[in-house]
């Protein structure tokens, strides 16, 4: 089974999420890469999670 990779031009990896995608910005999603998807997958989730967050997530 190959590796599911994902990644942003927008931001490093372990780098901060630039302003503009955040609630404080523009709010928009940054553009992801995602390679290594299993052959017949009909559908993908991403939940993001970040318990540091002042307001929560």
């Amino acid at each position: 089974m190959k590796e599911l990779k994902v990644t942003s031009p927008a931001f490093e990896n372990k780098g901060f999420i630039p302003k503009k995608y955040t609630c404080d910005g523009e709010d928009v999603n940054p553009p992801l890469n995602i390679e290594g998807i299993p052959e017949g997958a009909k559908s993908l989730v991403l939940i993001v999670d970040d318990p540091d967050a002042p307001m929560g997530t």
